[in-house]
């Protein structure tokens, strides 16, 4: 990759953030009655710093991820072409063009669409994955999951799964909700409240790499 492509790079993901964390600042301004307190300040001058350090890994790794920390906490839906980490509490939408990340800390109240999606925190909204998702021991789902790709759960997940790939339930795994997927795979322990529909076709290029 040319000097001239990495920095255009660089811009980009600078700037997003920039507007992140501009819409945040805003936002605790509007909440003081547009007063500008030291608290507010100081939070303003951390979030900048984020950005950063987000930006200057990002140069250093090649690696494009933004940090949305614990204790943050964004009104709003955020969209974006970068890998997504959230360990706060998002109230909105997140769209992003890579992976996206729900730490045990974070939560998420509105849709997820990503490329692909892990969940250890809360999920209140539906998830759309372009390839696998991945709810673990401690995320909890509270809306249906459709996913392009494998899908396991070893927590808990309140609503439909579809997918043209699999379904796993681990023995922690816990669904209330209808599955339509290729094959279900379900470990001793695992629960299912609701009903299967299975030999939903697969992708057209694992179906190419069964026939081979």
């Amino acid at each position: 990759m040319s000097e001239q492509n990495i920095s255009s790079d660089e811009k980009k993901r600078s700037g997003w953030m920039k507007r992140l964390f501009l819409r945040l600042n805003q936002t605790m301004e509007q909440n003081r009655g547009g007063g500008r307190s030291l608290e507010a300040t100081l939070m303003a001058e951390e979030a900048e710093q984020i950005a950063e350090n987000t930006v200057r890994r990002s140069r250093n790794t090649g690696n494009r991820r933004v940090v949305i920390p614990d204790g943050v906490h964004i009104t709003g839906s955020i969209v974006g072409s970068a890998d997504v980490e959230i360990g706060g509490l998002i109230e909105g939408d997140l769209k992003a063009d890579g992976s996206v990340m729900i730490l045990k800390t974070g939560t998420v109240g509105g849709k997820i669409n990503a490329v692909s999606v892990r969940v250890d925190g809360e999920v209140r909204g539906t998830i759309h994955a372009g390839e696998h998702v991945m709810v673990s021991g401690t995320g909890i789902v509270s809306a249906p999951i459709q996913a392009g790709g494998k899908v396991e759960i070893g927590g808990t997940v309140e609503g439909d799964i579809t997918t043209p790939d699999g379904v796993r339930i681990l023995k922690t795994g816990r669904v209330n909700g209808n599955l339509k997927m290729h094959v279900l795979y379900m470990e001793d322990g695992g629960i299912l409240n609701g009903q299967c529909m299975m030999g939903i076709q697969r992708r057209t290029s694992d179906t190419d790499d069964d026939k081979k």
